[in-house]
């Protein structure tokens, strides 16, 4: 005991210090439990407390979703942009490729069109060009059976182109003349060639010429010249109009006289040319024809000139009877309206008197006789379808 070291009064000092701490640590102790178990029973002043850092940390977490949906929304509205303008500017490349594309394929398609054309004209070209081989055959065989035949036959195609030019001249423009000598240079053909064989031929040529110069002929020509000339000076031909004279006679014995021995003569010369003037009397022998309105004059040329159409129709149809007809009442019309003392009148009248007589004989036959004998001549020499094509 003896050995151990004293304390120091620091030791001691300190040591109690800490007893007294302890037991004020435990005193503490002992009086924070009865608030703890306060505390417990009444939490609301702690919660309280502990509230406002909470909701201010919600209030920030809301705004904060808000913000993030916004930059969501701006990002895919953005995009969508991106997307539209994207598709816009690749339809519009894509239509500029195409244009490109068909502008490229016309040229193309254009020659092509014009290769087809081509291809059907030569088609149509070489299918024309098929009968020919055949035509040529036929031709060769045409021009070798025409080597061999003699002068003759060519001068009795000569002869039927002459018959058929006859026949048309008479009855085509009724040129009886013309025909006769068509047929007489057809016969002369037919001599020429010199064979007993053709007598027939000739006989019934003979016949032919004799009957075509049988018809009368007349001046159709002449006549519808004449009926144009009239025609066209009937607007200069003077209307009859009523030209009322006054009576001349004792035109000496109505004088007065400057005698005052004579005042009785004076005095019944005055009054009877007094009466003179209030009543005329003048004699006439012809009837008076009305005056003529304009467009009754009009009527009237042109009426008369349909008469004169009329007689020239009928002139080349050979009718006498209305030729004689529409002759008649032009004249009819001529006399009635117009002045019969004009010598245009007067040489008209004339004119249509004359043309009233001429005589149109109808023209009996309708076919030559010789006709037929050419043909068969022609088709015993082989040269029918020749000389048909020549006419």
């Amino acid at each position: 005991m003896d050995n151990k070291s004293p304390k120091s009064p620091d030791t001691g000092a300190i040591q109690a210090d800490s007893a007294d701490v302890t037991a004020l640590e435990s005193t503490s102790v002992s009086r924070e439990r009865p608030q703890t178990s306060e505390s417990v029973a009444s939490p609301q002043p702690a919660a309280a407390i502990s509230q406002p850092p909470r909701r201010w940390g919600l209030v920030l977490l809301v705004i904060l979703c808000l913000l993030l949906s916004l930059l969501a929304l701006a990002g895919s509205a953005f995009l969508y942009e991106q997307m539209n303008k994207q598709q816009t500017e690749f339809t519009e490349q894509l239509a500029r490729q195409n244009l490109a594309m068909q502008q490229a394929l016309k040229a193309p398609v254009s020659q092509l069109d014009s290769l087809a054309a081509h291809q059907q004209q030569i088609d149509h070209d070489l299918s024309a060009l098929k009968p020919l081989p055949e035509q040529y055959q036929q031709l060769k065989k045409r021009f070798a059976n025409l080597a061999n035949k003699t002068p003759s036959h060519w001068q009795a195609a000569e002869a039927d182109y002459l018959v058929t030019m006859a026949g048309r001249k008479l009855w085509l423009e009724q040129d009886p003349v013309t025909a006769a000598g068509l047929l007489e240079a057809a016969d002369q053909r037919i001599a020429a060639m010199q064979d007993l064989a053709l007598l027939p031929l000739r006989k019934a040529l003979a016949k032919d010429i004799a009957a075509v110069k049988a018809i009368r002929q007349v001046d159709i020509a002449g006549t519808v010249f004449t009926l144009d000339e009239i025609i066209n000076k009937l607007d200069k031909l003077p209307l009859n109009r009523a030209e009322v004279t006054a009576n001349q006679a004792g035109t000496d014995s109505s004088q007065l006289s400057d005698s005052l021995s004579d005042w009785k003569s004076n005095l019944a010369k005055t009054w009877q040319a007094l009466l003179d003037d209030f009543i005329v009397i003048r004699p006439r022998t012809t009837d008076i024809a009305p005056l003529l309105s304009p467009n009754q004059q009009w009527y009237l040329a042109e009426n008369i000139r349909g008469k004169l159409l009329q007689a020239q129709l009928a002139l080349y149809r050979g009718n006498q009877i209305n030729y004689r007809t529409a002759l008649s009442m032009a004249r009819t019309w001529i006399y009635q309206y117009y002045d019969p003392a004009s010598p245009e009148v007067e040489s008209t009248l004339k004119a249509l008197d004359a043309m009233k007589t001429l005589k149109l004989s109808n023209i009996g036959m309708n076919h030559f006789e010789s006709s037929a004998l050419l043909k068969q001549l022609l088709e015993q020499n082989g040269l029918h379808s020749a000389a048909g094509e020549s006419l």
